[in-house]
């Protein structure tokens, strides 16, 4: 019964396996597909957003910058002298400020800055005291635009602010390159139109320090601040981000972000600059924060538009699939204790079956063969004889004055006689002999392979008979009522040989019946061999 209990719990613990293995499979596909869908809505947004920006940017270079008196306030500031140049950028600011401050700066642009031919800072509308640094060394739009005379578009670094960067080539209508224009806008401005637009109002940028706290001048380094899960990437600050401090700020962002300092892969995919999403439980409520991946000019990783947000399909789906594993585990343990009892069933009945089939072919008291077993392998000794050339032989035992044991001392004792004589009969006899029980007190003992010859053979029963007799004739010790009694058993045994099948069984047993009943006749307790 162990067995079948540990069977049974084998094949219960290996079909939920099963069924754990292939529903967490399940589980983790849909959750591949939900985080895959929050990835696409915040690529196909922030693509919507940034291609807004840019049609309109394009336009405000081409009609209110491009034009003919800025155009020649830069050709006059490229042969300028310095003194020259400084009353020039006086006047482009006083021609131009009006636009910054009434228009571009509203419509979310941050940076209105003008370069100089070689790649210089020449006027900073947001900065207009900062100017003359080089920078087409740390700004590849700048170089781009200076050298290649080719319009950068795309996130980048820079002194003092890090920004999505317009720069545009500026060259007149003869053809004379006067330096560059940029109109740069800060994430804030994006942040606040993907809140327009996507379920979540959390929106930040996160940065790489290389383009942000490591290439800004040094007074501007606290415009930063630490992100908490990598000492690689910063966070714009209040003084440069109102909307991200408040994104900061949030509780479901605090909680997203110390969940994902737990998260194992979470540090993998932020350094591999791809797009992704990384669904989070914490304490009972789903969470998402989806991670758009920013190319500076260069193509190099600059960072991520991080969007964070509660997401409730992932709780329901969470518990859709813990009650499916629970209702899973109910419905094969129940299977499993079903075909534990059918089991169960199945080996008390092939047990019971063993025990019909023993009975019929042993005896109940002394487990020795019966008389149905001893008939069928005499049968079988005799049909091979012909094939077998050395003879075999039958005994036939019954114990003297077992009637008088019993009548005096009960058949409680009687049987326990029985089951010791079987016990001595067993252990005295050679490997391939047989010792059965005829009925009653009467024991039958099959030898085969007594050699091919007759006296030979002969003598070879007759020594079993006698070594039977001596194991026989030991004293025997029983309990009683009465206290303790001895006992000394003989036994009348005779026998017969046989080589081929001319004998039939019937010949055979009563050849040795008769031999036994000659020692009967003599004294009892000897061996006779017909």
């Amino acid at each position: 019964m162990r067995n079948t209990f540990l069977l049974t719990l084998f094949l219960g613990l290996f079909a939920y396996g099963l069924f754990f293995g292939y529903t967490f499979n399940a589980m983790q596909k849909e959750k591949s597909i939900l985080a895959a869908t929050q990835n696409k809505n915040l690529e196909l947004v922030y693509r919507s957003v940034t291609q807004m920006y840019r049609v309109s940017i394009e336009n405000y270079f081409k009609y209110s910058i491009n034009q003919p008196l800025v155009l020649d306030i830069l050709k006059k500031a490229k042969y300028a002298d310095k003194k020259t140049q400084e009353s020039l950028r006086v006047e482009l600011y006083e021609m131009l400020n009006p636009l910054y401050s009434e228009t571009l700066a509203p419509f979310g642009i941050r940076q209105f800055h003008f370069h100089t031919p070689d790649g210089h800072s020449f006027l900073r509308f947001h900065s207009p005291l900062e100017y003359g640094d080089p920078l087409a060394h740390i700004r590849p739009s700048i170089k781009m635009a200076n050298f290649d005379k080719k319009v950068a578009i795309g996130f980048e670094g820079g002194k003092v602010y890090p920004g999505f960067r317009y720069v545009f080539p500026i060259i007149n209508g003869q053809g004379e390159h006067l330096g560059s224009v940029e109109l740069s806008l800060p994430y804030e401005s994006i942040e606040n139109e993907l809140s327009k637009l996507l379920p979540f109002q959390n929106n930040i940028l996160l940065m790489k320090k290389s383009i942000a706290t490591d290439l800004v001048f040094e007074k501007h380094k606290e415009y930063f601040t630490s992100s908490p899960f990598s000492e690689d990437f910063v966070f714009e600050n209040a003084k440069l981000s109102s909307a991200g401090t408040k994104t900061l700020s949030s509780s479901v962002v605090k909680n997203i972000n110390q969940a994902l300092k737990e998260e194992p892969s979470f540090q993998e995919k932020l350094q591999k600059g791809k797009h992704f999403s990384v669904l989070l439980i914490k304490d009972s409520i789903g969470y998402v924060a989806s991670f758009h991946a920013i190319y500076d000019i260069s193509n190099q990783l600059a960072g991520y538009g991080v969007s964070y947000g509660e997401i409730s399909e992932l709780t329901f789906m969470q518990k859709r699939y813990t009650m499916l594993l629970v209702l899973g585990f109910i419905a094969i343990t129940l299977l499993m204790i079903a075909v534990y009892f059918l089991l169960k069933q199945r080996m008390k009945e092939k047990h019971d079956r063993c025990i019909i089939e023993h009975l019929a072919y042993y005896d109940a008291l002394t487990d020795l063969p019966n008389r149905k077993l001893l008939l069928d392998r005499l049968g079988c000794v005799v049909a091979m004889r012909n094939r077998n050339p050395e003879y075999g032989g039958l005994l036939f035992i019954d114990l003297d004055n077992f009637k008088t044991l019993n009548d005096t001392q009960g058949h409680d004792i009687g049987d326990k006689l029985l089951c010791k004589v079987a016990t001595r009969f067993t252990t005295s006899l050679r490997s391939g002999d047989t010792v059965a029980r005829f009925g009653g007190d009467e024991f039958v003992v099959l030898a085969t392979k007594l050699g091919g010859d007759e006296n030979e053979a002969r003598d070879q029963l007759q020594k079993i008979g006698k070594k039977l007799l001596d194991a026989l004739s030991q004293e025997y010790f029983f309990e009683t009522a009465n206290g303790k009694l001895t006992y000394s058993c003989t036994a009348s045994i005779g026998g017969t040989i046989f080589l081929d099948n001319k004998k039939t069984i019937d010949e055979i047993l009563k050849d040795a019946d008769n031999a036994m009943y000659e020692v009967k006749k003599k004294g009892k307790n000897e061996v006779f061999i017909f």
